[in-house]
């Protein structure tokens, strides 16, 4: 847009209606990120091609809302990748060049990656079906860091009760410490679990 600008003249405002809200901060902010020298390029076209005197607005507008101008920008730049794009020349001095691949974007992919690949190996496990029902549905770091800080008895018994290796009747029964695997402390019938220890044993 900024680039198409140096060939209008007689316009005094000019507002840019973008749906990344990210870019429109990074716009206006001086604080280096990855990929920042691309709102430098822009500032430096847009000032080399209207000047100090144009008043600019970059403003927000909300992505697949099916406001015209926005999808009609989203046609051009997919039209763009399938058919190709204007020739070479006269695209922006920076587009003319391959852009220098981002090390913060290939972190993510990498990370993305490793946890898609650790969730697979992790649901493929014979002890997923047992842990999983007394782990959370979504893990966090909060839990992780809050774990991490907790006395080492703490993080033991908190491991031994999501794994359900710990010193109840169910487990002892399955390595042959106790003759049977039921609750020997209420008359439920019931296998002695973390689950019936903790919700369900009067």
């Amino acid at each position: 847009g900024a680039h198409l600008l140096s060939k209008q003249e007689g316009f005094t405002s000019v507002t840019f209606a973008i749906d990344n809200q990210a870019s429109i901060s990074a716009a206006g902010s001086h604080y280096p990120r990855p990929g920042h020298y691309i709102c430098d390029e822009f500032l430096t076209v847009l000032t080399e091609a209207i000047g100090a005197e144009v008043e600019v607005t970059l403003c927000w507008v909300p992505g697949h809302w099916d406001i015209e101008g926005n999808e009609v920008a989203d046609q051009e730049a997919k039209r763009a990748i399938t058919q190709g794009s204007h020739p070479r020349k006269e695209l922006p001095h920076l587009l003319r060049q391959t852009l220098p691949i981002s090390n913060s974007a290939i972190n993510s992919v990498h990370k993305k990656k490793i946890k898609a690949a650790a969730e697979s190996h992790w649901r493929s496990s014979p002890c997923h079906p047992r842990v999983s029902r007394n782990l959370p549905a979504k893990s966090s770091s909060f839990n992780s860091t809050l774990l991490l800080h907790l006395p080492r008895k703490l993080t033991s018994l908190i491991t031994q009760l999501v794994t359900g290796h710990i010193a109840l009747n169910k487990h002892l029964h399955r390595i042959g410490k106790v003759p049977s695997p039921m609750c020997g402390k209420c008359f439920t019938n019931s296998p002695e679990t973390v689950d019936h220890f903790l919700l369900r044993c009067p």
